[in-house]
């Protein structure tokens, strides 16, 4: 069980920990949340974040950002974008590697078209987005855990200390 937390830590946690930090920081900074002390108080700012960014006008100028609002913000929103980040990059990999050298990807290339390579690849990605969105689906059976609720709380113990880092700079005054 200890290793296991050691890998909940490093896998979940300190990730979903960065990825938050930067995140709200970057909110905070851009001026899209005021980091009010408090957590109700919070919670709301964080609510009419979400709704803003629903409309196309306030998008952000940031793709992550935006990616993060549209799985939801907040922690749901976190993790399902770390998972849609998580597959794209592995299915990236898996394309890269897959070929025996530069010859059998010159042999792809030359036998499927770039159309249908480009509509292979967005499909893929719709396909992932819609993984992502129902995370808590697929992580079980990708981790092969008995133990899933250790990783559900070192994630989300990533995610409230970044946010939670980010906020005391943002109050304290200090930068990055």
């Amino acid at each position: 069980m200890a290793l296991e937390i050691i890998e909940a830590v490093l896998k979940a946690a300190l990730p979903l920990g960065v990825l938050s930090y930067f995140l709200f920081r970057w909110s905070l900074k851009a001026g899209r949340l005021e980091g009010i002390s408090g957590q109700k108080a919070f919670k709301a700012e964080m609510k009419a974040m979400k709704k803003s960014a629903k409309k196309k006008k306030t998008r952000s100028g940031n793709p992550i950002h935006n990616k993060w609002m549209k799985f939801g913000g907040g922690f749901y929103g976190l993790v399902g974008m770390w998972t849609f980040l998580v597959i794209e990059a592995l299915e990236v990999y898996d394309f890269a590697t897959g070929y025996q050298g530069m010859d059998g990807l010159m042999n792809t290339l030359n036998t499927t078209s770039f159309t249908g390579l480009a509509v292979e690849f967005l499909v893929n990605s719709i396909k992932n987005f819609i993984t992502a969105i129902v995370w808590p689906g697929y992580w079980p059976g990708v981790l092969d855990s008995q133990r899933i609720w250790i990783w559900l709380i070192a994630a989300y113990a990533g995610y409230w200390i970044g946010m939670k880092i980010a906020r005391g700079q943002t109050n304290t005054g200090k930068t990055l």
